[in-house]
């Protein structure tokens, strides 16, 4: 997993990381240095032991002779409750473990983000509950001293808690921390519609004391309509491609910390004016063909020439286009959502012609009688 690149003197550094289990070292020690991409060399390497994979990185140039640390979180599957090492690369061909921050049993701290927000280094953390008893938010931890991180606070955030985030810091030293969370808007038929926004923001210029100060949603505090229907977002499950859904994802700050970008999945990437950080303003989005997959999984921008360009990454979790269908008797045109658990995919057996069958709902009572039919089931 390659996470970042920072140049030291004439060295570029880049990252990365490798989980030791006994078939992976087997496989480094019958490849030797004959794997490494053409461009790139090995010049140090360090393995973390345990089935829990690595999550982000944070690069952190201290100076002086604190020099530069990598932050390296943890992904929750399985969840093992692993904390944040802290690693002193200063001497790239000596990796060193200095330091861990722990985020508690039951969690994980898959993204990670540090800055200096006044006389202090700051480690934002996001935590994710991996079972009904874990915490989930934003966890701060003062790393001034990279090899004794003590913790500062921690903000508590609904749903399955903080999946990525970032943090700008002001020319003027207000501190923002910017959060997805993702699944707290989101909603499945027939369950209690919340109130909470899935994009977030935190004042923390007071690491010790951090202020929520605005959470957006997409259902809640946008008219923003889905790219196949033209209709408005009102549920959770109403998206493109195999994963049709709406949920917040990922949020990067630019402008120094005026604007913020988010990921909202078949929404496309969300542009916000938050230059009144209380009050996130909705100025833009990126579109989807109807017939795409949609997944907006999170974005960088780039400036040049006076033009601003999002490189936008999306998750594809399905190849397959969304079939198209064709009511001849209206000539309607709509994209379908197949589902893999069915008997035949029209996107796998090409052009086929047949009679609708309603399924309604989709469940088995409804698909009676639909033998050599396709079949259409409504989707809330």
């Amino acid at each position: 997993m390659f996470q970042g690149l920072r140049r030291l003197g004439g060295l570029t550094l880049a990252i990365v990381l490798v989980v030791a289990t006994p078939s992976a070292q087997l496989r480094r020690a019958e490849a030797g240095a004959g794997g490494v991409t053409e461009n790139f060399e090995v010049v140090g390497h360090l393995s973390f032991p345990g089935p829990t994979p690595e999550g982000d990185i944070a690069l952190f140039d201290y100076g002086g002779d604190v020099g530069n640390h990598a932050f390296i979180g943890a992904w929750r599957e399985p969840c093992t409750g692993k904390p944040v090492r802290i690693v002193d690369v200063s001497d790239p061909t000596q990796p060193r473990v200095v330091g861990r921050a722990d985020s508690g049993e039951g969690t994980s701290s898959e993204d990670v983000v540090v800055r200096r927000i006044g006389d202090r280094v700051v480690l934002a953390t996001g935590i994710q509950a991996c079972f009904h008893h874990g915490r989930h938010g934003l966890a701060l931890f003062d790393v001034t001293d990279p090899a004794n991180p003590r913790h500062l606070s921690f903000t508590s955030t609904p749903g399955h808690g903080v999946h990525e985030l970032d943090v700008v810091v002001r020319p003027d030293g207000r501190a923002l921390a910017l959060l997805a969370t993702p699944y707290t808007e989101f909603t499945f038929p027939g369950s209690r519609k919340t109130t909470s926004g899935e994009f977030r923001i935190v004042d923390i210029t007071h690491p010790k004391n951090p202020v929520r100060l605005a959470d957006w949603g997409i259902q809640r505090d946008s008219n923003l309509t889905m790219f196949d229907t033209g209709e408005p977002v009102k549920g959770s499950l109403q998206g493109l491609g195999y994963y049709p859904a709406h949920f917040g994802h990922s949020v990067r700050a630019v402008d120094d910390g005026d604007t913020a970008y988010v990921s909202y999945w078949d929404g496309g990437v969300l542009k916000f004016d938050i230059s009144e950080p209380s009050k996130p303003l909705l100025i833009g989005r990126t579109t989807f063909p109807p017939d795409a997959d949609g997944d907006a999984h999170s974005m960088t921008t780039y400036d040049v020439g006076g033009e601003r360009y999002i490189f936008q990454n999306d998750e594809d979790f399905d190849p397959l286009a969304p079939a198209k269908i064709t009511a001849n008797v209206s000539g309607d045109v709509f994209y379908g959502l197949e589902q893999h658990p069915m008997p035949a995919l029209l996107t796998e057996t090409g052009e086929t012609t047949s009679s609708f069958h309603d399924a309604k709902n989709g469940c088995d009572p409804d698909m009676r009688g639909a033998q050599d039919q396709i079949v259409i089931a409504s989707v809330p």
